[in-house]
């Protein structure tokens, strides 16, 4: 039987058996009436209990283990989904899966529980994939569910290290299939609808088959590397179509190497920390007398043997006045650098974990908000200036000693209109959703996104730094740029311009690795459409 596509489904009533669905296992309810005729207690507890019943569709069964789907129908709809794993007769196998399955991560099993189930040598509940890696690098779906390289490396790099577990049990995965490996989604990670994945082991019927291959493993990503080498390639997207290439050289080698194992895979995905390449362009505009733009690019490591390095990257976009605006931007990104990096970087006894990266810009950046107040009341000049904030930051060890404490994290900060992207094969996605007039006017559906781009009060802002009264509070998310993307940092002097296919149009038309002048493309354009306004880029690649 083939591998169907793994599909969850939206809670419905039941609906008529399909093919491939094995009789519905039903739990008989009873009955809550008072008489019935039969003489049940109606003071029973299970008597009042809702039905439940079991939709049971087989999914694939070989070698004596089968992979079913179980929908659990109560409460008046579909209360939960799982995969049912069985091994039907006990022995060396089934052991040897439960205890794979007992002390492998669960993010690479999607493992539940075991079930109990005396007829079958081990019975096991995992999570169902949203679907199969071969249907997801294919982009069907909306584009958010197209896998980002970072996360393929990652899940790679997890099976690869739960496939050296099997084998040291005893279990052994033949040439492997993108079929065969589930692919689940996360929640938003932020407002724009981008969604985290991770893969999943679904060749559970294959364990114990030939002799395992860690090589067919780097082909089948090198494959799958190709499907969204196209994507990029086919946009323009010149920045990732060479990270592409740059990695399906490395896999080559990989793949090349004689006896690799599935422990030294894991080992050479894990070292692919991916490097940053930084670009920006500034500039008045066609009506401004002064830039009141400012942008800011910070790369420094921790002077210790195990410590961090840290990547801030930045725009404000200052008002208040000719003089105002532009000490406000100014001031609020000096303040930013030397808070966060202090607070970070300074030398001490007990090292700093990533992901206090969010507490502590959750504490600078109100302290900036009240900062510029101050200041404004020392300088009547300044009395009202305030300014707009977004940028990326990231902590993570400069070495690769495990004292070097915790993983890496990466956080996207914004306070205003200035915006963040996320330049990707399958297109521009915004990572900051706009404290404006006009963006609640948006999101409420009382106006479209073409009347949102020519509103009249497009610039009226409902949260800064500074600036007086306006809410000063930040929204702050964890999110890590991936190999082959481009974070876009801008003031609204490029959006007011462009819209977002146009700006994307203009990076597909510069091309090449170079960010300043991708930068300067995009600052250009905006003067050619008017120049309304000062108008800041800064660009933060990612790359090997």
């Amino acid at each position: 039987m083939s591998w169907n596509p793994f599909k969850k489904k939206e809670p419905e009533q039941p609906s008529a058996p399909v093919d491939d669905v094995t009789e519905p296992a039903r739990v008989p309810a009873a009955t809550a009436s008072l008489d019935d005729g039969n003489g049940d207690d109606a003071t029973d507890p299970l008597g009042a209990a809702p039905r439940i019943e079991e939709r049971v569709s087989l999914l694939r069964r070989n070698n004596g283990i089968r992979l079913e789907q179980v929908e659990v129908w109560g409460h008046g709809g579909l209360s939960d989904t799982f995969m049912r794993l069985i091994v039907e007769e006990p022995g060396p196998r089934a052991a040897a899966i439960r205890e794979l399955l007992l002390n492998a991560p669960e993010h690479v099993t999607g493992f539940r529980d075991l079930l109990v189930n005396p007829a079958a040598g081990l019975a096991a509940a995992l999570e169902l994939p949203d679907t199969s890696l071969s249907t997801a690098c294919l982009g069907d779906g909306p584009p958010e569910l197209v896998p980002r390289l970072s996360s393929l490396v990652t899940g790679i790099a997890g099976l690869a290290r739960l496939l050296g577990a099997a084998t040291r049990l005893g279990l052994d995965w033949p040439t492997p299939t993108a079929g065969q490996i589930g692919v689940m989604y996360e929640g938003p990670a932020v407002p724009a609808g981008l969604r985290r994945y991770r893969l999943v082991f679904a060749g559970w019927d294959t364990l114990n088959g030939a002799q395992g291959d860690p090589a067919a493993l780097v082909a089948l990503m090198a494959s799958t590397l190709m499907l969204l080498r196209e994507q990029a390639e086919h946009a323009g997207f010149d920045f990732a179509v060479k990270q592409f290439d740059a990695l399906a050289g490395l896999l080559s080698d990989l793949e090349q190497r004689a006896r690799i194992s599935y422990d030294e895979l894991a080992d050479e995905l894990a070292a692919l920390k991916p490097r940053h390449t930084l670009g920006s362009c500034t500039d008045t505009g066609q009506v401004r007398t002064n830039n009141q733009d400012a942008g800011l690019l910070f790369n420094l490591d921790q002077s210790s043997l195990a410590g961090k390095r840290l990547l801030l990257a930045a725009v404000a976009d200052g008002m208040g006045g000719h003089k105002g605006g532009e000490v406000a931007a100014t001031l609020a990104l000096d303040l930013l650098r030397q808070q966060l990096g202090q607070s970070l970087l300074a030398p001490r006894s007990k090292l700093i974990e990533a992901h206090q990266l969010k507490p502590h810009l959750e504490t600078i950046i109100p302290a900036i908000d009240r900062a510029l107040g101050e200041r404004a009341q020392l300088e009547p000049d300044l009395t009202g200036m305030g300014t707009t904030l977004v940028g990326l930051a990231q902590l993570r060890a400069q070495s690769t000693q495990p004292a070097a404490g915790g993983a890496e994290c990466s956080v996207v900060f914004h306070v205003g209109d200035s915006r963040a992207y996320l330049l990707m094969p399958s297109g521009p996605r915004r990572l900051t959703s706009d404290h404006s007039f006009v963006q609640e006017l948006l999101d409420s559906g009382e106006i479209s996104e073409f009347e949102a781009f020519n509103h009249p009060r497009k610039n009226v802002i409902t949260r800064c730094l500074g600036g007086g009264n306006s809410s000063s509070e930040p929204e702050i998310h964890e999110f890590t740029p991936g190999l082959g993307e481009i974070v876009l940092l801008c003031s609204d002097g490029l959006t007011d311009m462009l819209h977002d296919h146009d700006i994307w149009r203009v990076v597909g038309e510069t091309g090449g690795e170079d960010l300043d002048a991708i930068a300067c493309a995009l600052v250009a354009a905006a003067n050619e459409a008017g120049g309304k306004d000062n108008i800041t880029v800064v660009l933060v690649g990612c790359g090997l």
